[in-house]
């Protein structure tokens, strides 16, 4: 497939099918289709340059997340912990 930046470049698409960001942001390419947590554990996990457009985190602990330049259009944080 195209990397992430190709897609956008040429499709004007980030991977997850939404629009490029206005933001400019510097994105990894994406592993998954569908990014669904629930009951998890993602304590200081680096979901830093993520696109984690549309992304669903149900009940996950996600104590110290960093999320810094990432793409969290349309996530759901659902009864999820998140603190610094």
């Amino acid at each position: 497939g195209l990397s992430a930046q190709a897609l956008t470049d040429t499709y004007g698409y980030a991977e997850s099918g939404m629009a490029a960001s206005v933001l400019g942001l510097e994105l990894k390419t994406r592993t998954e289709e569908v990014i669904l947590e629930s009951n998890s554990d993602h304590d200081k996990e680096d979901y830093s340059h993520q696109d984690l457009t549309g992304s669903i985190f149900q009940e996950a602990s996600m104590k110290e997340a960093t999320f810094e330049g990432s793409d969290l259009r349309a996530a759901v944080f659902s009864r999820a912990v998140l603190y610094k």
